[in-house]
Order: C-alpha cells, then sequence, then structure tokens
C-alpha cells in the first residue's frame, strides 16, 4: 500500500467549497489532459457506478482494475487490523475509496490528481495531502 511519503509526492488540486466542486474538477481534469498531461480524479458521490469515484484520464477505473485495486487495499487494512488485535478498525466506506484513490494515483503514475473534498472541512478526510 502506498505510504504518506509517496501520497506527499503526489501533483493534487485539492478541490472544495459549496457549490460547483465536481463542474470545478471536470473543467480542470479537462483541460490538463489537453495540455497532455496524465490526470487522476476522485470525487464523490457517483451517479451510477461507484467505478465513477476514480478516474484516470477521465475514464472510470475498469471493473477489473476496480476489483484488483480494491481487494489488494482491503486485505492490506483486514491484516492492519488483525495485527493491531483489532485496536484498529476498517474504514468508512468513503475513507476506503480515498485511501484507494490515492493508491490507484501512485501506481498509475498520474502527472497530477484533482480530488474533491467529501464532507468538507478540517476533518474530511482529503486533508491526508499536503
Amino acid at each position: 500500500m502506498s505510504n504518506l511519503e509517496e501520497i506527499d509526492r503526489l501533483n493534487v488540486i485539492h478541490v472544495s467549497g459549496t457549490k460547483g466542486k465536481g463542474s470545478t474538477c471536470a473543467f480542470t481534469e479537462s483541460i490538463l489532459r489537453q495540455f497532455g498531461f496524465k490526470t487522476g480524479f476522485y470525487s464523490s458521490p457517483h451517479l451510477v457506478h461507484v467505478r465513477e469515484r476514480i478516474r484516470i484520464n477521465g475514464d472510470p477505473l475498469s471493473e477489473e482494475d476496480f476489483v484488483k485495486y480494491f481487494e489488494h487495499i482491503y486485505s492490506l487494512l483486514e491484516k492492519a487490523v488483525e495485527e493491531s488485535n483489532k485496536t484498529v478498525t476498517m474504514p468508512s466506506y468513503f475513507k476506503f475509496l480515498t485511501v484507494m484513490a490515492f493508491h490507484v494515483f501512485i501506481e498509475e503514475k498520474v502527472d497530477v490528481a484533482i480530488v474533491e473534498v467529501g464532507i468538507g472541512g478540517e476533518h474530511d478526510c482529503t486533508n491526508i495531502i499536503q
């Protein structure tokens, strides 16, 4: 699994606000792709399928890649829970997908990751980025 140093090396555009986050992220990603950047995009909620939340170059992860990354992250987190004698718990749905998104962006070697905040504020788990 990706560590914090790897996450800190990502070039991230972190988008927050009360209205227009999704549109701002989509416009930003489109512009960056037109200039040849490989992009990662993490947003919520999804409209039809959870794979829409994590995109590479504008495309949702394939079912195969989603399952591959999901199972990898899940097994690592499950192991951490077991090794902690259950003092560590599995993250919530949104936190899990956030960890997975950052891992995908690192593995896919994106040039820029566009990340939309979830709940917002100081306790938003997307604030892990520097």
